[in-house]
């Protein structure tokens, strides 16, 4: 288990996109209800303790950050170390190639799973304020299987919803009711 994460860690998957395998997956905006989830998710997020905001710079999470940051009178520092695991774009088989990739299967053209860990490990881990990182799907997945090996990286990667939260306190890993 990793150790020394934020006092108060919150990690965000980013609201729905629509995906376009004409465009890279990092290019894809949030759709109009993403839109209006990420706002809701801010709302949600009202009782939690929050000094600061990071976001991935894709977009889509930037755009989830964005409401969160405003509802607090904060800013999203964007850090590309948040960013989704790097991998081609499959037509058929994204599931299964990115459970055997979350299972530590390395696949030919996706970043590796370690590298993911290190760079969401170092963009995340102790800092002096309450922390909340969007992100996404596999890398937040990532980090979460490092920090807790007893999780099965596929299972919780399937159901985490467009948008998610999942809070790192303490060590202990678990999603709001």
């Amino acid at each position: 288990m990793m150790a020394a994460v934020a006092p108060h860690l919150v990690l965000v998957r980013h609201a729905a996109t629509q995906p376009d395998p004409d465009r890279p997956a990092r290019d894809w905006p949030l759709t109009d209800d993403g839109g209006r989830a990420a706002e809701a998710l801010a709302a949600r997020l009202a009782d939690r303790r929050i000094g600061r905001v990071i976001s991935s710079d894709e977009p889509k999470a930037a755009a989830t950050a964005a409401p969160i940051a405003v509802a607090r009178g904060l800013t999203v520092t964007h850090d590309d170390r948040l960013r989704e695991a790097d991998r081609p774009w499959l037509e058929d088989g994204y599931d299964e190639a990115a459970a055997r990739w979350l299972d530590g299967d390395p696949l030919d053209g996706w970043e590796l799973l370690d590298a993911v860990r290190s760079r969401m490990w170092d963009a995340t881990r102790a800092r002096d304020a309450d922390l909340v990182a969007v992100t996404h799907g596999l890398a937040l997945t990532a980090l979460v299987t490092a920090i807790d090996p007893a999780i099965d990286g596929p299972s919780f990667w399937r159901a985490l919803l467009f948008p998610d939260v999942v809070v790192v306190d303490g060590g202990r890993i678990g999603k709001p009711g």
